[in-house]
């Protein structure tokens, strides 16, 4: 998938969180948006996905503009889009896997395939004992992964991700790695945003810095001398 943002700012109040950005981001393998607490990384995600439009300028998806995508573009994007936000998602009134299972429901999948999918996931990053416990019933670690695992359940195209280990120990950080590795390919493609890039060190393919309202390209292949 194409993102762009194209000569972007975004006020809050009359302070310019992001100002007059330009970038093209790569439509595969793993790329990083780094920066410090408060440089706006969480805005310029939620402009990415749409969820959030530019005061000026104009964001791009595969060539469409998201100040006229229409509700029925939309739902039809968050088909082949995994999106994990900084803060679940969860709905509290449903078990974990009734929570995971909202995006396969979405693709057409039988009850019967969605729970076997989920508990195979679940069983694989070692998380099968949370199927049946509530949100509130889970660590705040737990629930980053579960968000993730949700994210990339219906095997989407593309996966954007907001602050996705936050309070990882290694051990989680390794699990997370495993999970995304499907999409740092040259046919998929991910794009985190995050205040710990030195943790993705020897993974990431592209690192940007965001700074005072811009974006600056640090780092341009994973492996030292390309």
């Amino acid at each position: 998938m194409k993102f762009e943002y194209r000569s972007v700012s975004y006020m809050y109040d009359v302070l310019p969180i992001v100002d007059t950005l330009s970038v093209i981001f790569p439509e595969y393998g793993l790329t990083v948006v780094t920066g410090a607490n408060g440089a706006g990384k969480t805005t310029l995600f939620d402009l990415l996905i749409g969820d959030k439009l530019p005061s000026q300028g104009t964001v791009y998806i595969n060539g469409q503009s998201t100040k006229v995508m229409k509700v029925s573009q939309k739902r039809e994007l968050r088909r082949k889009l995994g999106i994990v936000h900084q803060y679940t998602t969860f709905s509290h009134h449903y078990t974990v896997e009734e929570n995971i299972m909202v995006p396969l429901f979405v693709c057409g999948m039988k009850e019967s395939d969605s729970r076997k999918r989920i508990m195979d996931i679940l069983s694989e990053y070692e998380l099968s004992h949370l199927r049946s416990k509530f949100p509130d019933q889970v660590s705040h670690r737990e629930l980053k992964l579960l968000s993730c695992i949700q994210a990339t359940i219906f095997e989407p195209d593309f996966l954007v991700a907001d602050e996705p280990c936050e309070g990882f120990d290694n051990h989680s950080f390794d699990l997370f790695i495993k999970m995304i590795k499907p999409y740092m390919t040259e046919n998929k493609g991910v794009i985190i945003f995050t205040q710990d890039n030195n943790r993705f060190d020897g993974h990431a393919d592209t690192v940007f810095e965001l700074s005072e309202g811009s974006l600056s390209k640090t780092l341009h292949s994973k492996k030292k001398g390309e």
